[in-house]
C-alpha cells in the first residue's frame, strides 16, 4: 500500500494547513504490486489528474508521495526484525516484569500461607506486592482505603476522565485522517449542544481542582498526627514514586516498541511521535516538558503531547507545601497568603492576555485565532502559573473540608439552592460564553474585554462550580447528586483514571494511523466509535495497572509505610 497526497500548485502552507497536516489536502491510498514504487505511483497519479479546470480556471494538480508511506509484507518484516538495543533492553524488563507477576499470582494461589503478610520473609512480603489476584481484589473492591473518604470524588473523577477522552477523540476525528466529512465534522462544532466538546478544554481544570483538593486535604490530616511534622523528603518522594513507574513504563513503550505493534497508511506518524518521545524522555521523565521542548499544537507529530497536564500536576505539587503548612498552622494568615497568591496568579493570566493579545481559548474555526496557538498554548495553556489557580481552591477546598469533616454543617436551603442555582450559571458560563464568537464570520472581531475576563477566569470558575458540588454533596445537601456521584461502582474505575489518560490518545494514535479507511461521521457512528475507544483504553489500562501500577504502589506503602495510619490505629485502639 502506497499513500498518495494530492493539491493545488503551489500547495497553500497557511496555519491551518499546519495543524490539520497533512489532512486538508486530499489523501488516497492505493494497493500496488509489490515491484511499483512511490515514484511510479507519483507519475501515474500525476498523468491521471495533472490538470483539471474549476469553475472555468485552469488547475496544475500536484501528486506527491514517498517511500516512507509505502508499506511491503517485506518492508514490514523487515523492520520488525531490527530491535535497537534500546527496545531490546526494555522488552527484557517487560518480560521479567510479567514473569514477575505470573510468579506472584501462582505463589498466592496456590501455596498455603496461614501467616499474616507482614509476619512472612521480607522478600515473600515484596514478591507479594506483584500478585495479580491481589492486585485484582483491591482493584474491584469497592471500599475505599481511607475512613475520611470523599466518595463523590471518584464519580466526579470518572466522569472528567471519560470527557477527557471523548474531548480528544473528536479533535482526533478532525485533524488526524479518521473522517472524511471533516468539513461537516468541523461545522458540528458550532451547534450549541455540542459546546461541551468543542469548547471542553478546560475539563482538565477538574483535575487540577481534585489534586489540590485531595492533597490539601490528605497532608491536613498528617500535619494534625505528626503534630505539626511536615517531613518534605518523604511527601516529594512518595509522590514521585507513586506517579512515575507507570509513566515511564508508559513512556518506555511508546519510545521503543509502540512502531513494531502494527502497520498502516499513516504509521509513519507513530513513527515521529516514537522518535520524539524518546528525544524527550530525559524531560518527562523530570515532568518539566512543558517547558522544555514544549508542545506546538501545529506540530501533530509531537510525542505524548497531553503529558503537559502531568508537568504542571507535579510542578502544583512540589509549591504546594508553601501554602499548606500555613493554613494549618496560622489560619487567618494562611487564608490571607493563599487568597493573595491566588488572586496574583490570575492577575498575571490576565496581564498576559493584553500584552499578548491571546486568544480566550483554542477556537477552531477562527483562522485568525489558530495564528497565535503556539504562543497562547506556551504562555497560557501549558504555563504552570497561568494554570495553578484550579489547584489553589482545591487546596482552600480541602482546608475547608478537613476542618468541617468532623461536624455536621446546617446551612439555610435558601443559600443552599442559591448555591445550586450560582454553579449551574456559572458552568454554563464557561461551556457557552464563547459561543457567540466560534463564528468569525458572524462576529470578526473577539470584545477584548471577553478575551481577556474568559481568558483569565474561566478555568478558576469551572473550579469553583466542581468545587460547590463536592463540598454539597460532602456535607449532604447534594441529593440525588451525590447519590449518583458516590456510586459505588465508580470506584474500581475511578482507580484506573490514570492509567486511562496515560493510554487513550496514543491507542487513538494508533487506531487512526492504522486505518485504511477512514469513516463518515454521523452522530450514531462517532458515539459508537467512541464508547469502543473508551472501553479498549479501560481494558489495557486495567492490565496496565494490575502489571506497573498497583505492584509499585504496593512496594511503596511496603518500603515507606505510613507512620501516621500507624499512628491513627494505635489512636483509636
Amino acid at each position: 500500500m502506497c499513500l498518495c497526497t494530492t493539491g493545488r500548485n503551489p500547495i497553500q502552507r497557511t496555519i491551518l494547513h499546519r495543524l490539520f497536516w497533512p489532512e486538508r489536502r486530499k489523501n488516497v491510498g492505493f494497493c500496488l504490486p509489490s515491484t511499483c514504487s512511490a515514484s511510479d505511483l507519483r507519475s501515474a497519479v500525476a498523468h491521471r489528474v495533472g490538470h483539471r479546470t474549476i469553475k472555468d480556471k485552469n488547475f496544475s494538480i500536484v501528486a506527491n508521495s514517498h517511500e516512507t508511506y509505502c508499506y511491503t509484507h517485506e518492508k514490514i518484516h523487515a523492520n520488525g526484525a531490527t530491535f535497537d538495543n534500546l527496545s531490546l533492553g526494555v522488552l527484557l524488563v517487560f518480560c521479567a516484569l510479567g514473569i514477575t507477576v505470573i510468579v506472584a499470582t501462582l505463589y498466592d494461589v496456590w501455596i498455603i500461607d496461614d501467616r499474616k503478610t507482614s509476619q512472612k520473609p521480607f522478600a515473600l512480603q515484596m514478591l507479594h506486592c506483584f500478585s495479580a489476584k491481589k492486585n485484582c481484589t483491591t482493584l474491584f473492591s469497592t471500599e475505599d482505603d481511607l475512613e475520611d473518604s470523599l466518595s463523590c470524588l471518584h464519580g466526579v473523577r470518572i466522569l472528567t476522565t471519560c470527557w477527557i477522552v471523548l474531548i480528544h477523540f473528536a479533535g482526533a476525528s478532525t485533524f488526524l485522517r479518521l473522517s472524511y466529512n471533516k468539513k461537516m465534522v468541523l461545522q458540528n462544532s458550532l451547534r450549541w449542544e455540542f459546546q461541551f466538546v468543542a469548547n471542553g478544554l478546560f475539563g482538565v481544570d477538574t483535575f487540577f481542582l481534585l489534586s489540590g483538593l485531595l492533597v490539601s486535604f490528605t497532608q491536613m490530616r498528617q500535619l494534625d498526627l505528626n503534630r505539626g511534622y511536615f517531613n518534605l523528603k518523604r511527601f516529594y518522594v512518595r509522590r514521585y514514586m507513586r506517579l512515575t513507574p507507570v509513566y515511564a513504563a508508559v513512556l518506555a513503550f511508546l519510545a521503543t516498541l509502540w512502531p513494531y505493534i502494527g502497520t498502516g497508511p499513516d504509521w509513519h506518524f507513530v513513527q515521529r511521535i516514537s522518535k520524539s518521545v524518546r528525544e524527550n524522555l530525559w524531560a518527562q521523565m523530570l515532568y518539566i516538558n512543558n517547558y522544555v521542548n514544549p508542545h506546538r499544537f501545529t506540530s501533530p507529530a509531537y510525542g505524548f503531547a497531553e503529558s503537559w497536564y502531568l508537568a504542571c500536576d507535579m510542578q502544583m505539587f512540589w509549591i504546594s507545601p508553601l501554602f499548606i503548612y500555613p493554613l494549618w498552622r496560622w489560619k487567618r494568615v494562611g487564608l490571607i497568603w493563599t487568597v493573595f497568591c491566588l488572586l496574583l496568579f490570575l492577575g498575571i493570566s490576565a496581564i498576559t492576555f493584553i500584552i499578548y493579545d491571546l486568544p480566550p481559548t483554542i477556537i477552531w474555526l477562527r483562522s485568525s485565532e489558530l495564528s497565535r496557538i503556539d504562543v497562547y498554548s506556551q504562555l497560557h495553556y501549558m504555563e504552570t502559573f497561568a494554570r495553578i489557580p484550579p489547584y489553589m481552591i482545591g487546596i482552600l477546598l480541602g482546608w475547608l473540608l478537613h476542618k468541617t469533616k468532623d461536624r455536621r454543617i446546617h446551612i439555610n436551603r435558601s443559600l443552599i439552592a442559591t448555591g445550586w442555582i450560582l454553579a449551574a450559571i456559572i458552568g454554563s458560563l464557561v461551556t457557552y460564553g464563547i459561543y457567540p464568537y466560534l463564528d468569525e464570520k458572524t462576529v470578526p472581531v473577539i470584545n477584548p474585554f471577553v478575551r481577556v475576563s474568559y481568558g483569565a477566569l474561566h478555568h478558576s470558575a469551572w473550579a469553583i462550580t466542581v468545587g460547590w458540588i463536592i463540598f454539597a454533596c460532602t456535607h449532604g445537601y447534594g441529593g440525588i447528586i451525590h447519590r449518583f456521584l458516590s456510586w459505588k461502582l465508580f470506584l474500581p474505575f475511578s482507580r484506573l483514571s490514570y492509567a486511562v489518560y496515560l493510554i487513550h490518545f496514543n491507542f487513538i494514535r494508533a487506531y487512526a494511523s492504522h486505518l485504511r479507511k477512514p469513516f463518515y461521521f454521523t452522530e450514531l457512528i462517532f458515539g459508537t466509535t467512541y464508547l469502543g475507544i473508551l472501553m479498549i483504553a479501560f481494558l489495557i489500562s486495567f492490565v496496565v495497572s494490575v502489571v506497573v501500577e498497583m505492584p509499585f504502589l504496593n512496594l511503596d506503602k511496603l518500603l515507606f509505610p505510613n507512620k501516621s495510619r500507624v499512628l491513627e490505629k494505635n489512636k483509636n485502639k
